[in-house]
């Protein structure tokens, strides 16, 4: 439908319905103005052609307002929680950081598994340039063994790389296994610098003890720093840690300390400098742990 409004002795449109009643609405036309549609001749005024508009007050452009919000009920339904706001809550408690302590140094485990990635590259390279064989007291000193004439010397660093040669693919083998199977616990627990430092202090007592005894032998293996680790996991179990099984424990240490009479070349005495000192820097260090959420085994 158009509709025409009169304007004076003239008329104007066509205009839509819709345009209609925006006018009415926004631009202040009046609905007493006179129209006609194209339909009637006949002049009439705008309300009673578009009721739709007839409602609406002319004096005001823009949309009445809203009517006021109800009142709300003065007694709430039981089944209806109502917030406080935000600033009367109390703040949230943290856990003590004791409670987090294996999935708060996960980092602990990239110190393992880097360690025991150098032990395994050395020996490679060592294959490598000599040969898959079980290699002679000369070339482990010549590769950094420990020698005790070359310690007096000032060569102290054979102390520490000592912890990362290996005679012979058995030796190797046997301390990489012991050190992913008894490492993980001790290491999730330590993070990745102290595990480091662990290894390093461990390794460097065994180191101690193969010197003090074998005075004229070239020594090497990562035995003492792993049989550390082994004194922390009886200082873990020692603290309450119900996830160290005490009968493995025995078991591993009492292994350590009879192979070597059954193979008298592993230096026993290494092992319980290793052992030890494992014992001592795992009371030195905060072993306990409140709540673990992750079960290991030595």
């Amino acid at each position: 439908m158009k509709i025409y409004i009169q304007s004076g002795s003239s008329e104007s449109g066509p205009f839509s319905l819709e345009e209609i009643v925006e006018r009415v609405r926004y631009a202040g036309l009046s609905p007493d103005l006179l129209c006609r549609t194209d339909g009637d001749a006949n002049w009439k005024p705008l309300r009673l052609v578009v009721s739709i508009v007839s409602t609406i007050p002319v004096s005001s452009p823009t949309p009445p307002p809203l009517p006021p919000p109800l009142p709300l009920p003065l007694t709430v339904p039981s089944n209806v929680v109502i917030f406080p706001p935000s600033s009367a809550l109390p703040p949230p408690s943290l856990p003590p950081i004791a409670r987090l302590r294996y999935e708060d140094r996960p980092f602990g485990l990239f110190a393992l598994f880097g360690i025991m990635i150098v032990n395994v590259a050395i020996y490679a390279l060592m294959a490598w340039k000599l040969g898959l064989k079980t290699f002679s007291p000369k070339e482990v000193v010549i590769w950094g063994g420990l020698f005790a004439p070359l310690v007096k010397e000032g060569e102290v660093w054979r102390m520490l790389t000592a912890n990362y040669l290996h005679f012979d693919l058995k030796h190797i083998a046997f301390n990489m296994i012991a050190l992913l199977n008894w490492g993980q616990p001790v290491a999730l627990r330590l993070g990745f610098l102290r595990f480091v430092l662990f290894y390093a202090l461990a390794g460097i007592s065994g180191s101690v003890a193969s010197l003090y005894f074998h005075p004229q032998a070239a020594c090497a293996g990562a035995s003492g720093a792993v049989t550390g680790i082994l004194g922390a996991l009886i200082v873990m179990r020692i603290q309450g840690d119900e996830n160290i099984r005490t009968e493995s424990l025995v078991q591993a240490a009492a292994y350590n300390l009879i192979i070597p009479f059954i193979v008298p070349s592993i230096d026993w005495q290494a092992h319980v400098g290793g052992l030890l000192a494992g014992i001592i820097l795992g009371f030195i260090n905060d072993l306990t742990l409140t709540n673990s959420h992750s079960q290991h085994s030595a």
